[in-house]
């Protein structure tokens, strides 16, 4: 045998041997979970990236709604064009989206065809303002301005009316045809 060919028979020996190795190794397995605590994981991550959109434009010396503005021009236009999207269609969207928090509520109060009432729940209160002032430095008001300052600049966007107010535990909201 050439000195080559040993060395060959050596290397491809050893990789086969690590490889066994390897292969029989038992490695930690991860966790087993629940899809509750999947969900609730998830709306947790919803709320830190919302406030963090907030934190940072305060961070920048922005405020809060110039925040939702920007988010306004970026998403309004996959909400249809202008004068496309009825009062229903658009409430039937903030509930869609709403869907993503499991201990959100929301209910259509009035229909017409050029205006709807609704009210969601506002369980973000006590998930995330219950013990402190600030969630991650974001007060409950510029939360809730948040909500506000995206719901109505997707509204004029699609040529809507957008108004709010707080009611207890509860945001009743008009959508109207301008």
């Amino acid at each position: 045998m050439t000195p080559r060919t040993v060395l060959s028979l050596i290397t491809f020996s050893l990789l086969t041997c690590s490889l066994l190795y390897c292969q029989s190794k038992k490695l930690p397995a991860f966790p087993e979970v629940s899809a509750d605590d999947r969900w609730a994981r998830a709306q947790n991550h919803a709320d830190v990236f919302y406030v963090a959109g907030i934190g940072y434009a305060k961070s920048i010396g922005r405020t809060p709604n110039d925040f939702f503005r920007y988010c306004v021009k970026t998403f309004a236009p996959s909400w249809g064009k202008p004068d496309s999207v009825k009062p229903i269609q658009f409430l039937r969207g903030m509930q869609r989206s709403l869907l993503a928090f499991s201990d959100w509520k929301f209910e259509l109060i009035d229909y017409r065809e050029d205006r709807v009432t609704g009210r969601f729940s506002r369980p973000y209160v006590s998930r995330l303002f219950a013990t402190n002032a600030s969630f991650y430095g974001v007060t409950l008001d510029e939360y809730e301005a948040g909500l506000r300052t995206f719901h109505r600049g997707l509204c004029d966007y699609l040529h809507l009316k957008y108004e709010d107010k707080v009611e207890r535990d509860w945001i009743t909201f008009t959508i109207s045809k301008k």
